[in-house]
């Protein structure tokens, strides 16, 4: 998914996450330490994955004149629930803020 700010000059790519019937998110996938979910979150945890989608799209988005050379790219995760050491962490949306974790 991809979000856009015109007021920020910003967009955010979004990588969502919902399993049916799962233990959701894990924060070990999240961080990149485990090395079972790592790989389920490119966007977060593949460098080479992200610069080529974010490359790709920001040509695609400046050619379309959606975006300009100058606009910011952010990065997020969607999950419907996260797992830490056999808890679950819920968030409800009216709860939720921007949470900056992540910064290539």
């Amino acid at each position: 998914m991809v979000t856009y700010n015109p007021t920020k000059d910003e967009i955010t790519l979004i990588e969502a996450k919902s399993y049916l019937n799962s233990t959701g998110v894990t924060i070990g996938g999240l961080s990149g330490t485990d090395k079972k979910t790592k790989d389920r979150y490119r966007m977060l945890n593949n460098a080479t994955y992200r610069k080529i989608v974010t490359a790709r799209l920001k040509a695609d988005f400046i050619k379309r004149n959606i975006i300009n050379k100058t606009t910011r790219i952010k990065y997020a995760l969607a999950a419907g629930q996260v797992q830490k050491k056999n808890r679950y962490l819920q968030f409800k949306p009216s709860k939720t803020k921007p949470f900056p974790f992540f910064q290539p």
